[in-house]
């Protein structure tokens, strides 16, 4: 029996790409670190002053949406550059853009906002009385 389940066990482990990241959370919101190259790209693309101004604006989305998610018991995870898809047992989802956000519970698909707002968590996670970040 052992013997079985380590073979099956071995199975999934080869199915999956060094470039999975597999959710572990009931549930989550997910954000990604971008390489070198997806972040020179972006900034070729927007011109530099455009593209400093955008990156301060994320950086700031990240910060008030780790807190809200925080104030509400949602554990929020990055993601380290190298990955390019995030894995659950019913889902793979490209992470086509990895400016933005995945929320995740068990038990319903993976959703993706390019910008995400306190409405969109509580109405995703079906939080009623939401909490304010202190």
């Amino acid at each position: 029996m052992f013997v079985r389940c380590a073979f099956v066990l071995l199975l999934v482990l080869m199915c999956l790409e060094a470039k999975d990241f597999v959710i572990q959370c009931q549930k989550c919101i997910i954000t990604a670190n971008l390489s070198d190259a997806e972040i020179a790209q972006t900034k070729k693309e927007m011109g530099e002053e455009a593209f400093y101004v955008m990156a301060d604006d994320v950086s700031y989305d990240n910060y008030v949406t780790r807190n809200y998610a925080e104030a509400n018991h949602i554990p929020y995870i990055v993601v380290d550059k190298d990955y390019n898809y995030l894995v659950t047992p019913q889902q793979r989802v490209k992470m086509e853009n990895k400016w933005g956000y995945w929320l995740y519970a068990r038990g319903k698909p993976i959703k993706f906002f390019s910008d995400l707002s306190d409405e969109d968590i509580n109405a995703y996670f079906a939080i009623k009385h939401p909490k304010t970040p202190q």
